[in-house]
């Protein structure tokens, strides 16, 4: 059965970073990719004719100005379950962000295999600062790790192999970034390529000082692997650090269940050296700390108590 091409323009309600709430228009459907972003360039170009025109009549252009990017997606007609095909996007100027393909048009019931992302493919890495679009937003956001990569799946592949252990069974749901957003305790998620664009405008000193800064809270509390180039570049910055220690600070006891288990693995000095602690941050550290290893505990005792119950 052959497949349509959804266009549709994605569109800014405010123009403030960090966090921008968006709205998606249907432009058309077509019976081709060509024809859609035929469509698309033709959309491009009037909005950028208007934005001329408005420059000239000294009014502020709107329409232009208020595009954020554009999206195609392949649907299957007259079916119910997985009628995306699959998803491509564009910046608002109509150039090729990035793709992923769901399924295939004959079986519309699986995700694709996926076999890992060709280097040449994975556009942002660890550190990159980057504007993500999903939930109708568009949010800026910090990598944390890229889709896994086509080397990455044939080596965990052949260690498999060796251990004589199921190989892993990837779908293209893997084939997204781990990124963080700005916020209390864990924001992280995991939007697929097409999702993830380079940022729009110009993103100031502070607001990447703070993402850096998430990053590195998040490293130390979920165990995520980390460069010592990413992190001493950070690190030796004061202001990054005190970032770092305002984030902790800002975690309600209540969420403290969801955070506290790094004591298990890393000791306070480990923590105050891989931050380069001045005397007076580690003393607000070491507040932190406290509370999270005296959590810790509590969540050890609740397990155990469960454990009794249930050998009885």
């Amino acid at each position: 059965m052959k497949t349509i091409f959804e266009l549709k323009r994605i569109e800014l309600q405010k123009s403030r970073y960090p966090v921008r709430k968006t709205n998606d228009y249907r432009l058309g459907l077509y019976s081709s990719l060509r024809q859609a972003e035929k469509a698309m360039m033709k959309v491009v170009a009037e909005e950028k004719e208007w934005a001329e025109q408005a420059k000239i009549d000294g009014d502020y252009d709107f329409s232009y100005d208020d595009t954020f990017g554009f999206s195609i997606m392949e649907i299957k007609p007259d079916i119910r379950d997985f009628y995306f095909i699959a998803m491509r996007t564009y910046t608002k100027y109509g150039t090729f962000n990035d793709e992923s393909i769901y399924c295939d048009a004959k079986d519309t019931t699986n995700y694709k295999p996926f076999y890992g992302r060709p280097e040449e493919k994975i556009r942002f890495e660890m550190g990159d600062i980057v504007e993500v679009w999903q939930y109708n937003m568009a949010e800026l956001c910090i990598v944390c790790s890229p889709p896994p990569s086509t080397q990455e799946y044939e080596e965990k592949k052949k260690k498999c192999e060796q251990l004589n252990m199921d190989v892993p069974q990837w779908d293209v749901s893997d084939d997204s970034y781990l990124i963080y957003s700005l916020g209390i305790a864990d924001t992280h998620s995991h939007p697929s390529a097409p999702q993830v664009f380079a940022p729009l405008k110009k993103v100031t000193v502070n607001l990447k000082r703070k993402l850096r800064a998430k990053l590195i809270a998040m490293m130390i509390i979920n165990a995520h692997k980390c460069t010592e180039e990413f992190m001493w570049q950070n690190v030796k910055d004061p202001k990054v650090v005190n970032e770092v220690l305002n984030d902790f600070e800002r975690i309600p006891n209540r969420y403290l269940s969801t955070v506290c288990h790094f004591t298990n693995y890393l000791t306070f000095t480990e923590v105050q050296i891989m931050l380069n602690l001045s005397e007076k941050q580690a003393k607000r550290f070491g507040r932190f700390y406290e509370k999270c290893k005296w959590q810790a505990k509590k969540e050890e005792g609740k397990r155990g108590k469960h454990t009794d119950n249930y050998s009885l």
